[in-house]
């Protein structure tokens, strides 16, 4: 009988610690408002820098209708940075219903990890390797050496040329010397295209199932009570959404 219990009682310990971790996550997980174009919640950059930000993202909207966001948090609160990352754009919307053009570049300080999280009408311009270079070659440098602004500044404007299909990759990104490759290497990233769209619409359904979960719970704590004003008037997602394209990385 002791033994039987002592089954029992372990039998307990684990299902407790198998099931528990993700009810609370699915129940804690509460995601910043959007408050404007710049938000940082982790203090990671001054009043000055943040409103030069704002200012270059406002008027590149204005010209483009393109809406560009930088989120600064200080954890993911124990999500993965792409869970984290689709979650909150499609919380707030970027872009327009219509167009789908917007992009989110978020900063986790304390994983010391980024994203960039592109709309569907965007992914054509800001693909997913040009992305990776811009956390890569734009961002990173600056964050290991602590300069947070000049990273963050860098990246957005290194998507913005992306956007509008001006940016031009670093040095150590370009590809020489391939021209006696090109079939295999077209061959090869035609089946890497075919596999990143059944992981994209996995991953979209994936997505949607965790929305449905997640959204009552952390999008009611975090973003119902909280007002969308910046400094310059009203901000707003307009509606759009995103399948999960852009990049991670880590510094």
């Amino acid at each position: 009988m002791v033994i039987s219990m002592k089954r029992l009682f372990l039998l307990c310990i684990l299902s407790w610690l198998w099931f528990s971790p993700r009810e609370i996550q699915a129940q804690e997980v509460v995601y910043p408002a959007l408050t404007g174009r710049v938000v940082d919640r982790a203090g990671l950059i001054s009043l000055e820098q943040r409103q030069s930000l704002i200012k270059l993202l406002e008027n590149y909207e204005r010209q483009s209708s393109n809406q560009v966001v930088v989120a600064i948090v200080q954890n993911l609160q124990g999500q993965d940075i792409a869970t984290y990352a689709n979650t909150l754009f499609r919380l707030w919307k970027l872009g327009t219903q219509d167009k789908n053009n917007g992009v989110l570049l978020l900063v986790a300080v304390n994983e010391k990890e980024l994203a960039i999280e592109v709309g569907y009408g965007l992914e054509g311009s800001l693909t997913d390797i040009i992305s990776n270079q811009i956390i890569q070659n734009k961002i990173v440098p600056y964050f290991k050496e602590s300069r947070w602004f000049d990273g963050i500044n860098n990246g957005v404007q290194a998507i913005i040329a992306s956007l509008n299909g001006t940016y031009k990759a670093s040095d150590n990104t370009k590809i020489t010397g391939t021209e006696g490759y090109f079939i295999p290497i077209a061959f090869i990233l035609f089946v890497a295209f075919l596999f990143v769209l059944k992981y994209r619409k996995n991953k979209f359904s994936k997505q949607n199932l965790l929305q449905n979960s997640t959204s009552n719970n952390s999008y009611h704590q975090g973003v119902k009570n909280a007002g969308r004003q910046n400094g310059s008037g009203n901000f707003s997602g307009g509606g759009g959404s995103s399948g999960g394209g852009g990049a991670r990385g880590k510094w």
